[in-house]
Order: structure tokens, then C-alpha cells, then sequence
């Protein structure tokens, strides 16, 4: 789920401001914000919007997530995998 709640963005001189809500690996809902120029958002297409979410929202799942993704890969980092 990735949602921009209509009464989450606002304008801060030439900048947007918006609010994006989504659910991150663990299931639980997050909100973060993010900062737009004014001027850039209004040279995107709608669909280099949604992938400048989409993308947003999954770098910030992954840095919410990045302890757990060391914890379970320490077991396997200078390990040959393939030795018996």
C-alpha cells in the first residue's frame, strides 16, 4: 500500500510538501515526508511521479529494514556457500 492522503501536501515556498503513507516489510504503517521543487514536480508526467514515490518508498523500506536484513545475512558473509 502506498497512499498520498489528499490533506497531506502542502507548499513551503517553492517546494511540495507531501505526507506518503505506506506499510513497510514488517506490515506496520508508516508515514513519511517527502520535499519536491515546485518546478521539477511540475515537469513530471504522472506516471514519473508514481515511480519517484514508488522509489521513494522503497528505499525507505529497505533503510527501516536494514538491521534485520544484516542479521540474518551474518551468518553467510565470508562463509563459502558452496563448501560442505
Amino acid at each position: 500500500m502506498i497512499i498520498i492522503p489528499k490533506d497531506k501536501i502542502s507548499r513551503e515556498l517553492d517546494t511540495i510538501v507531501m505526507t506518503i503513507r505506506f506499510d513497510d516489510l514488517e506490515g506496520n504503517i508508516r508515514e513519511e515526508t517527502k520535499k519536491v521543487k515546485a518546478s521539477t514536480l511540475l515537469d513530471m508526467t504522472e506516471e514519473e511521479i508514481v515511480d519517484a514515490v514508488k522509489n521513494f518508498v522503497a528505499n525507505r523500506r529497505l533503510s527501516l529494514a536494514e538491521d534485520r536484513i544484516k542479521e540474518k545475512l551474518s551468518g553467510l558473509i565470508d562463509v563459502d556457500l558452496e563448501a560442505e
